[in-house]
Protein backbone atom coordinates (compact mmCIF):
# COMPACT_ATOMS: atom_id res chain seq x y z
CA UNK A 1 0.00 0.00 0.00
CA UNK A 2 1.32 3.31 -0.95
CA UNK A 3 1.78 5.86 1.91
CA UNK A 4 -0.32 8.34 1.08
CA UNK A 5 -4.25 8.59 0.81
CA UNK A 6 -6.09 10.67 -2.11
CA UNK A 7 -9.36 12.33 -1.41
CA UNK A 8 -11.85 12.90 -4.69
CA UNK A 9 -14.55 15.56 -4.25
CA UNK A 10 -16.76 15.32 -7.01
CA UNK A 11 -18.77 18.21 -7.55
CA UNK A 12 -22.19 17.66 -9.30
CA UNK A 13 -23.81 21.24 -9.91
CA UNK A 14 -25.40 20.99 -13.20
CA UNK A 15 -28.70 21.40 -11.91
CA UNK A 16 -30.98 24.23 -10.52
CA UNK A 17 -28.48 25.75 -7.75
CA UNK A 18 -26.82 28.23 -6.12
CA UNK A 19 -22.92 28.74 -7.83
CA UNK A 20 -20.14 27.13 -5.15
CA UNK A 21 -16.77 29.09 -5.85
CA UNK A 22 -14.00 28.60 -3.76
CA UNK A 23 -11.18 31.10 -2.81
CA UNK A 24 -7.45 30.44 -2.77
CA UNK A 25 -7.12 30.86 0.90
CA UNK A 26 -10.09 28.17 1.31
CA UNK A 27 -8.29 26.09 -0.57
CA UNK A 28 -4.74 26.65 0.67
CA UNK A 29 -6.18 26.04 4.18
CA UNK A 30 -6.78 22.91 3.64
CA UNK A 31 -3.53 21.80 3.19
CA UNK A 32 -2.48 22.70 6.73
CA UNK A 33 -5.25 20.60 8.41
CA UNK A 34 -5.09 16.36 9.31
CA UNK A 35 -7.75 14.85 7.31
CA UNK A 36 -10.68 14.49 9.83
CA UNK A 37 -10.54 18.11 10.24
CA UNK A 38 -10.49 18.52 6.20
CA UNK A 39 -13.91 16.12 6.43
CA UNK A 40 -15.51 18.51 8.84
CA UNK A 41 -14.85 21.43 6.85
CA UNK A 42 -15.97 20.14 3.71
CA UNK A 43 -18.88 18.71 5.41
CA UNK A 44 -19.97 21.85 6.91
CA UNK A 45 -19.49 23.56 3.09
CA UNK A 46 -22.56 20.48 1.67
CA UNK A 47 -20.26 17.47 0.98
CA UNK A 48 -21.47 13.94 1.82
CA UNK A 49 -18.91 11.22 2.14
CA UNK A 50 -19.49 8.80 -0.91
CA UNK A 51 -17.67 5.77 -0.07
CA UNK A 52 -13.82 4.32 0.17
CA UNK A 53 -12.32 3.55 -3.42
CA UNK A 54 -8.87 1.23 -3.85
CA UNK A 55 -7.81 2.89 -6.97
CA UNK A 56 -4.07 1.56 -7.79
CA UNK A 57 -3.77 0.58 -4.24
CA UNK A 58 -4.76 4.02 -3.19
CA UNK A 59 -7.01 4.86 -1.16
CA UNK A 60 -9.96 6.74 -2.76
CA UNK A 61 -12.50 8.75 -0.17
CA UNK A 62 -15.43 9.83 -2.51
CA UNK A 63 -17.37 12.79 -1.59
CA UNK A 64 -19.98 14.59 -3.50
CA UNK A 65 -21.52 18.09 -3.39
CA UNK A 66 -24.89 18.87 -3.70
CA UNK A 67 -25.63 22.62 -4.15
CA UNK A 68 -29.04 23.46 -2.23
CA UNK A 69 -31.66 25.22 -4.87
CA UNK A 70 -31.84 28.83 -3.69
CA UNK A 71 -31.72 30.45 -6.98
CA UNK A 72 -33.57 29.34 -10.00
CA UNK A 73 -30.58 29.84 -12.35
CA UNK A 74 -28.62 26.85 -13.85
CA UNK A 75 -25.07 26.57 -13.03
CA UNK A 76 -23.40 24.35 -15.55
CA UNK A 77 -20.31 24.34 -13.88
CA UNK A 78 -17.92 21.73 -13.50
CA UNK A 79 -16.00 21.58 -10.41
CA UNK A 80 -13.10 18.49 -8.88
CA UNK A 81 -11.38 18.57 -6.18
CA UNK A 82 -9.05 16.14 -4.97
CA UNK A 83 -6.71 15.93 -1.80
CA UNK A 84 -3.32 14.29 -1.21
CA UNK A 85 -0.71 13.24 1.41
CA UNK A 86 1.96 11.50 0.37
CA UNK A 87 5.36 11.97 2.65
CA UNK A 88 5.88 15.48 4.32
CA UNK A 89 3.48 16.91 1.24
CA UNK A 90 -0.13 18.04 1.64
CA UNK A 91 -2.24 19.39 -1.49
CA UNK A 92 -4.90 19.19 -3.94
CA UNK A 93 -5.92 19.94 -7.10
CA UNK A 94 -9.20 22.30 -8.23
CA UNK A 95 -10.67 22.13 -11.42
CA UNK A 96 -13.15 24.38 -12.81
CA UNK A 97 -14.74 25.39 -16.02
CA UNK A 98 -15.37 28.71 -14.79
CA UNK A 99 -13.03 31.33 -16.65
CA UNK A 100 -14.53 33.81 -13.82
CA UNK A 101 -14.15 31.88 -11.69
CA UNK A 102 -10.47 31.14 -12.53
CA UNK A 103 -9.07 34.62 -13.01
CA UNK A 104 -10.21 35.62 -9.30
CA UNK A 105 -8.38 32.83 -8.19
CA UNK A 106 -5.46 34.02 -10.18
CA UNK A 107 -6.00 37.73 -8.97
CA UNK A 108 -5.80 36.70 -5.80
CA UNK A 109 -3.27 34.10 -5.66
CA UNK A 110 -1.06 37.72 -6.75
CA UNK A 111 -2.72 39.54 -4.34
CA UNK A 112 -1.47 37.50 -1.20
CA UNK A 113 2.12 38.07 -2.28
CA UNK A 114 3.00 34.84 -3.89
CA UNK A 115 6.50 34.82 -6.79
CA UNK A 116 5.06 35.06 -9.83
CA UNK A 117 6.13 32.57 -12.33
CA UNK A 118 9.59 34.30 -14.43
CA UNK A 119 7.76 33.65 -18.25
CA UNK A 120 4.31 33.04 -18.85
CA UNK A 121 3.80 31.39 -22.13
CA UNK A 122 0.61 30.60 -23.24
CA UNK A 123 -0.48 26.60 -22.88
CA UNK A 124 2.34 26.45 -20.37
CA UNK A 125 1.53 25.89 -16.75
CA UNK A 126 2.25 29.06 -14.35
CA UNK A 127 3.83 28.24 -11.09
CA UNK A 128 3.52 30.50 -8.01
CA UNK A 129 5.31 30.23 -5.15
CA UNK A 130 5.53 31.53 -1.57
CA UNK A 131 6.97 30.14 1.34
CA UNK A 132 6.68 26.47 1.72
CA UNK A 133 3.11 26.37 -0.70
CA UNK A 134 3.75 26.03 -4.50
CA UNK A 135 0.63 26.35 -6.76
CA UNK A 136 0.63 25.99 -10.20
CA UNK A 137 -2.17 27.22 -12.66
CA UNK A 138 -2.69 25.52 -16.17
CA UNK A 139 -5.38 24.82 -18.43
CA UNK A 140 -6.97 22.49 -21.02
CA UNK A 141 -9.97 21.24 -23.00
CA UNK A 142 -11.97 18.30 -22.63
CA UNK A 143 -14.75 17.18 -24.05
CA UNK A 144 -14.66 20.53 -26.08
CA UNK A 145 -14.53 22.54 -22.42
CA UNK A 146 -12.28 24.28 -21.20
CA UNK A 147 -11.07 23.46 -17.68
CA UNK A 148 -8.67 25.78 -15.37
CA UNK A 149 -7.09 23.55 -12.91
CA UNK A 150 -5.10 24.75 -10.22
CA UNK A 151 -2.63 22.07 -8.27
CA UNK A 152 -1.46 23.68 -4.55
CA UNK A 153 1.47 21.49 -2.66
CA UNK A 154 2.67 22.46 0.90
CA UNK A 155 5.87 21.26 1.67
CA UNK A 156 5.72 20.64 5.07
CA UNK A 157 9.12 21.79 6.03
CA UNK A 158 11.52 21.68 8.96
CA UNK A 159 13.09 24.06 11.07
CA UNK A 160 16.29 24.66 9.83
CA UNK A 161 18.03 23.43 13.57
CA UNK A 162 16.20 20.13 12.91
CA UNK A 163 18.42 19.67 9.61
CA UNK A 164 21.62 17.79 10.78
CA UNK A 165 22.50 15.50 8.21
CA UNK A 166 23.39 16.14 4.33
CA UNK A 167 20.02 13.92 3.24
CA UNK A 168 18.04 16.15 4.86
CA UNK A 169 18.57 19.40 2.51
CA UNK A 170 16.73 16.97 -0.01
CA UNK A 171 13.44 17.69 1.72
CA UNK A 172 13.93 21.37 -0.21
CA UNK A 173 12.57 21.75 -3.35
CA UNK A 174 12.83 25.44 -4.80
CA UNK A 175 15.09 28.61 -3.82
CA UNK A 176 11.52 29.85 -2.00
CA UNK A 177 11.34 27.21 0.23
CA UNK A 178 15.34 27.44 1.19
CA UNK A 179 14.78 31.32 1.59
CA UNK A 180 11.98 30.17 4.12
CA UNK A 181 14.11 27.85 5.72
CA UNK A 182 17.47 29.55 6.63
CA UNK A 183 16.38 32.90 6.08
CA UNK A 184 17.15 35.92 2.78
CA UNK A 185 20.91 36.57 4.42
CA UNK A 186 22.29 32.39 3.95
CA UNK A 187 20.61 31.79 0.73
CA UNK A 188 22.16 33.16 -2.48
CA UNK A 189 21.07 32.79 -6.46
CA UNK A 190 23.80 32.09 -8.22
CA UNK A 191 25.30 30.44 -11.49
CA UNK A 192 27.41 27.09 -10.80
CA UNK A 193 30.27 26.49 -13.68
CA UNK A 194 30.47 22.95 -14.40
CA UNK A 195 33.16 23.98 -16.37
CA UNK A 196 34.51 27.48 -18.28
CA UNK A 197 32.11 27.07 -21.00
CA UNK A 198 29.15 25.40 -18.97
CA UNK A 199 26.62 26.90 -15.85
CA UNK A 200 23.71 26.67 -14.06
CA UNK A 201 21.43 28.84 -12.31
CA UNK A 202 21.62 27.72 -8.49
CA UNK A 203 20.90 28.53 -5.66
CA UNK A 204 23.97 28.32 -2.78
CA UNK A 205 23.06 28.16 0.84
CA UNK A 206 25.75 29.64 3.28
CA UNK A 207 28.27 30.65 0.54
CA UNK A 208 31.70 30.41 0.81
CA UNK A 209 31.62 29.11 3.91
CA UNK A 210 32.02 25.49 5.79
CA UNK A 211 28.49 25.01 5.58
CA UNK A 212 28.43 25.56 1.56
CA UNK A 213 25.99 23.91 -0.37
CA UNK A 214 24.55 24.16 -3.60
CA UNK A 215 21.42 23.47 -5.31
CA UNK A 216 20.77 22.78 -8.84
CA UNK A 217 16.97 22.95 -10.46
CA UNK A 218 15.28 21.38 -12.39
CA UNK A 219 13.49 24.14 -13.25
CA UNK A 220 16.02 26.97 -14.00
CA UNK A 221 13.51 29.58 -14.97
CA UNK A 222 11.73 29.60 -11.63
CA UNK A 223 14.55 27.37 -9.21
CA UNK A 224 12.12 25.02 -8.23
CA UNK A 225 12.11 20.80 -8.58
CA UNK A 226 14.95 19.97 -6.72
CA UNK A 227 17.35 18.13 -8.98
CA UNK A 228 20.81 17.43 -6.70
CA UNK A 229 22.75 19.33 -3.95
CA UNK A 230 26.51 19.32 -4.27
CA UNK A 231 28.33 19.39 -0.85
CA UNK A 232 32.31 20.35 -1.18
CA UNK A 233 34.83 22.61 -0.08
CA UNK A 234 36.28 22.99 -3.27
CA UNK A 235 33.01 23.73 -5.09
CA UNK A 236 32.22 27.58 -6.75
CA UNK A 237 29.59 29.32 -7.69
CA UNK A 238 29.85 33.43 -8.87
CA UNK A 239 30.73 34.52 -5.31
CA UNK A 240 33.87 32.48 -5.32
CA UNK A 241 35.11 34.93 -7.44
CA UNK A 242 37.23 37.28 -5.94
CA UNK A 243 37.64 35.38 -2.52
CA UNK A 244 40.47 34.47 -0.91
CA UNK A 245 39.64 33.62 2.60
CA UNK A 246 40.83 29.87 3.53
CA UNK A 247 37.21 27.54 4.20
CA UNK A 248 37.91 24.88 6.36
CA UNK A 249 36.38 21.30 5.87
CA UNK A 250 32.72 21.16 4.62
CA UNK A 251 30.88 20.26 7.92
CA UNK A 252 28.28 18.75 6.33
CA UNK A 253 27.95 14.66 6.46
CA UNK A 254 25.94 12.08 5.67
CA UNK A 255 24.01 9.84 7.95
CA UNK A 256 26.15 7.08 7.57
CA UNK A 257 29.12 9.28 8.92
CA UNK A 258 30.75 10.14 5.39
CA UNK A 259 31.64 13.16 4.83
CA UNK A 260 34.37 15.27 1.97
CA UNK A 261 37.52 14.87 2.49
CA UNK A 262 38.03 11.49 3.76
CA UNK A 263 40.59 9.31 2.01
CA UNK A 264 39.46 6.25 -0.25
CA UNK A 265 41.02 3.75 2.43
CA UNK A 266 38.31 4.82 4.60
CA UNK A 267 35.81 5.06 1.53
CA UNK A 268 36.75 1.39 1.13
CA UNK A 269 36.42 0.48 4.97
CA UNK A 270 33.11 2.00 4.76
CA UNK A 271 31.86 0.17 1.62
CA UNK A 272 33.11 -3.00 2.80
CA UNK A 273 35.21 -3.99 -0.43
CA UNK A 274 37.23 -2.47 -3.62
CA UNK A 275 35.12 0.47 -6.22
CA UNK A 276 35.69 1.72 -9.50
CA UNK A 277 35.92 5.48 -10.30
CA UNK A 278 36.29 6.97 -13.32
CA UNK A 279 40.22 7.90 -14.81
CA UNK A 280 41.17 10.22 -17.32
CA UNK A 281 39.98 8.65 -20.56
CA UNK A 282 36.30 9.13 -19.37
CA UNK A 283 34.49 12.78 -19.53
CA UNK A 284 33.39 11.87 -15.96
CA UNK A 285 36.96 11.76 -14.28
CA UNK A 286 37.45 11.23 -10.36
CA UNK A 287 33.60 10.24 -10.11
CA UNK A 288 32.81 6.63 -8.48
CA UNK A 289 31.43 4.42 -10.85
CA UNK A 290 27.57 4.47 -9.68
CA UNK A 291 27.18 0.74 -8.67
CA UNK A 292 25.59 -0.85 -5.29
CA UNK A 293 28.05 -4.16 -4.65
CA UNK A 294 29.37 -2.86 -1.61
CA UNK A 295 27.60 -1.57 2.35
CA UNK A 296 27.47 2.04 0.39
CA UNK A 297 24.89 2.69 -2.50
CA UNK A 298 26.82 4.96 -5.29
CA UNK A 299 23.65 5.20 -7.48
CA UNK A 300 21.78 7.28 -4.99
CA UNK A 301 24.74 9.03 -3.64
CA UNK A 302 27.46 10.16 -5.88
CA UNK A 303 31.12 10.44 -4.71
CA UNK A 304 33.93 12.91 -6.80
CA UNK A 305 37.12 12.57 -5.92
CA UNK A 306 40.39 14.26 -5.95
CA UNK A 307 44.10 13.49 -5.44
CA UNK A 308 47.02 15.16 -4.24
CA UNK A 309 49.90 13.35 -6.52
CA UNK A 310 48.00 12.26 -9.65
CA UNK A 311 49.48 14.74 -12.04
CA UNK A 312 51.62 12.04 -13.86
CA UNK A 313 50.17 8.69 -12.70
CA UNK A 314 49.77 5.94 -15.53
CA UNK A 315 47.82 4.16 -13.20
CA UNK A 316 44.93 6.66 -14.02
CA UNK A 317 45.19 6.70 -17.43
CA UNK A 318 42.22 4.04 -17.95
CA UNK A 319 38.80 5.03 -18.50
CA UNK A 320 37.61 3.40 -15.37
CA UNK A 321 40.12 2.79 -12.64
CA UNK A 322 40.18 0.42 -9.37
CA UNK A 323 40.37 2.18 -6.08
CA UNK A 324 42.67 -0.51 -4.72
CA UNK A 325 45.22 -0.67 -7.55
CA UNK A 326 45.38 3.31 -7.67
CA UNK A 327 46.51 2.83 -3.49
CA UNK A 328 48.72 0.43 -4.52
CA UNK A 329 50.67 2.62 -6.33
CA UNK A 330 50.41 4.98 -3.75
CA UNK A 331 47.95 7.65 -5.21
CA UNK A 332 46.85 9.76 -2.44
CA UNK A 333 43.03 10.16 -3.35
CA UNK A 334 40.05 11.23 -1.50
CA UNK A 335 36.47 12.51 -1.45
CA UNK A 336 36.20 16.27 -2.80
CA UNK A 337 32.20 16.24 -3.39
CA UNK A 338 29.52 14.51 -2.40
CA UNK A 339 26.29 14.54 -5.06
CA UNK A 340 23.15 14.01 -3.42
CA UNK A 341 20.46 13.08 -6.17
CA UNK A 342 16.58 14.14 -5.43
CA UNK A 343 14.44 11.13 -5.39
CA UNK A 344 11.16 13.33 -6.11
Amino acid sequence: MRNFTLVIFFIFSSFWAQTQTWSIRDLAGLTFQNEKKVNSYLSRKGFNYSGVDNVQDTLVTNYSYIAKRKKKTIDSTFRFLNFYAVKNHLGLTYQTSSKEEAESIVHEISAMGFIKPRQVKQDWPQLFQKNDVSIVYTSFFENEDEIHSFRINRNNLPPAAAIRFAEDLLVIQSHEQLRYVYGDRNVKKENYFFSEESSSPCSVLYPNTSQQAIFLWDDTTNYYRLSFVLIGGGLQGESAQGFNEIIGHNTWHLKSGLRTGISIQDLIKKNGKDFNFYGYQSPFFGIIVPETDGNIDFKSTGFKLNCLNCSEAKVLSKEIVSAERAISDNRRLYVNTIILHSSN
